[in-house]
Formats: C-alpha cells, structure tokens, sequence
C-alpha cells in the first residue's frame, strides 16, 4: 500500500479529485465519443482504473460491458462523475468560477449542465 497527497491507494483502487457533476456523466461521455469518433476499443483503454479521461475531462466509473455496437456499450456503462481535473483548475480559479467554466464546457459540447449540479467531486475509483 502507498499513500499519495492525503489519499491512500493501492492497486484496486485509485484516487480523484474532479469539479464536475455526477448526474451528466453518460451524456457528457457520448459527445465526448462523437466528437472524437471513438471507438469501442478506444474506450477500453481509457478505463484502465476506474479512473479514464478523455479531450482533458475525467470520467470516473465501471466501463465494464459486452454489447456490439458503440451506443449499447455506452448504455451499459455506469459511470459516476465526470469532469476536469481539480488542482489545475483551481489554482487560477475560485470554485464558483471553475463550476461556470467547468458548465461552458459542457456547454460546447452540447451537454446543458446546470451550473448548481456542478462541485468538487473527490473519492476513490475501483479498477475491479
């Protein structure tokens, strides 16, 4: 077992600290996915922890799923939270203001995350 910055890990889970939502992570995922034309082999490796990120946004759940197509494989996905990395974003930022950035960012992607859904998310992410 290792301890981290406060966090104690160990190989079956790991740490995070995001500001993000956890009602709008699927959604949020999706357009991630378009936009980047993802593939389901994509997505197996962006969840190699519990703990994926893509475009620079962090997505924290179990990506596990056996479907065929992209949309069934993000259906079956149950992810939990999902937004940008904490530390960077609030060293230049108060966290009021880092929930309207983080929320026009979603914004662009297409996803309408109202801001009061938007906090400083943190735990630990199984990688079972």
């Amino acid at each position: 077992m290792k301890t981290r910055n406060g966090f104690v890990s160990n190989s079956s889970s790991t740490s995070f600290c995001i500001v993000g939502t956890s009602g709008f992570a699927k959604k949020v995922f999706r357009a991630v996915v378009e936009k980047s034309q993802m593939s389901i082999s994509g997505i197996e490796d962006v969840f190699s922890s519990g703990v994926g990120e893509v475009d620079g946004i962090t997505f924290v759940g179990n990506p596990s799923y056996e479907n065929n197509t992209l949309d069934e494989a993000i259906e079956s996905m149950e992810l939990s939270y999902c937004g940008f990395e904490a530390k960077g974003i609030l060293e230049k930022h108060s966290l009021a203001d880092a929930r309207e950035i983080v929320c026009n960012k979603f914004k662009q992607l297409g996803v309408d995350v109202p801001v009061n859904k938007i906090n400083l998310l943190y735990g630990e992410a199984s990688n079972e």
